[in-house]
């Protein structure tokens, strides 16, 4: 079969401006809105929406993926031990952001995302307690934790 050959681009056309990855401060526990893409017919959280990052800051700092719990306005499924609930008194806000609603963080719906996708900073969880709590919903996720929680106690 044929080569593929690649067209140039015309002289004089600049590439358009992006940010790159290193313009943004990431660190683990911080709760950012980011474009999470599309997911029809699903239950996986999609478009702009929280997410609080759990990536350790070695990987955020050199690295343009980010490991991300997207978060939820609907409180619900509170049995679940990967529905974490958040309020604002968890949390310190950036300067310019207004009032935070309570939402769940939901660890079953551990995904990446590359820091081009960050749009803007809502602050980070500085709660102790809650740091663990949701330290321990990702590892129930990721299968590091034993469930205390059977699916013979509650039906999904």
């Amino acid at each position: 079969m044929g080569r593929t050959i690649r067209k140039r681009k015309p002289d004089g056309i600049a590439d358009p401006p992006s940010r790159r990855s290193r313009d943004i401060e990431v660190h683990r526990m911080d709760i950012w809105f980011v474009e999470l893409g599309k997911h029809p017919g699903t239950s996986v959280q999609e478009g702009t929406r929280p997410v609080l990052v759990i990536s350790g800051d070695s990987n955020n700092q050199y690295s343009r993926v980010v490991t991300v719990l997207p978060m939820t306005s609907k409180l619900k499924k509170e049995w679940m031990e990967t529905h974490i609930p958040l309020s604002e008194e968890e949390m310190e806000k950036a300067e310019d952001y207004g009032y935070f609603d309570p939402s769940m963080v939901l660890a079953e719906q551990v995904t990446t995302v590359d820091k081009r996708q960050f749009r803007s900073y809502v602050g980070r969880v500085i709660n102790e307690g809650k740091v663990k709590e949701l330290e321990e919903a990702a590892m129930v996720q990721l299968g590091m934790k034993k469930e205390e929680i059977s699916n013979e106690d509650h039906h999904v």
